[in-house]
């Protein structure tokens, strides 16, 4: 129990930093108090990040907010901060590997963040893709089987 109250509160605080990041972001930008107090709350108090700390997955959390916090870092040329918040987002859980391409494609151009599409992340994307279906389909026999094993579990008993 010591160890869950202490990845809550880790994950609270990470969630809560992204919270108070993006206010002060907005609040620099002269966005009306009612949008970045929205944002901020929508981020801590919501219904995910309730269950996810309610059912015993509270890193699922702290990987989405080091996962944003990559691309907002690469947004502004932190390429070095950007690249250990995404690994350390990859060592929580591995659902982040899908924000390459948007990492790739959105880059920084002067005081603002454009979205280009060049070949080499057309190619990153395609090879997202390619190792996505690799996975699908290296874990969909394990995924059938488990499928399976419940529905003779649930008829036996």
């Amino acid at each position: 129990m010591p160890c869950r109250i202490v990845t809550v509160t880790e994950v609270s605080v990470a969630a809560g930093l992204l919270a108070v990041f993006l206010a002060m972001s907005m609040i620099r930008r002269g966005r009306p108090w009612t949008i970045w107090a929205l944002v901020a709350a929508a981020i801590v108090i919501n219904p995910l990040t309730y269950q996810a700390a309610y059912w015993g997955h509270p890193e699922e959390v702290l990987a989405a907010a080091l996962t944003v916090g990559a691309l907002i870092a690469s947004g502004r040329r932190r390429w070095l901060l950007g690249g250990l918040m995404l690994g350390a987002a990859l060592a929580n859980a591995i659902f982040p590997f899908q924000a390459f391409p948007a990492i790739e494609v959105c880059r920084p151009s002067g005081d603002g963040v454009s979205c280009d599409i060049t070949p080499w992340s057309l190619w990153a994307v395609a090879a997202l893709a390619g190792v996505t279906c690799l996975t699908l389909a290296t874990l969909s026999p394990w995924l059938a089987a488990g499928v399976g094993l419940a529905r003779s579990r649930k008829r036996s008993s």
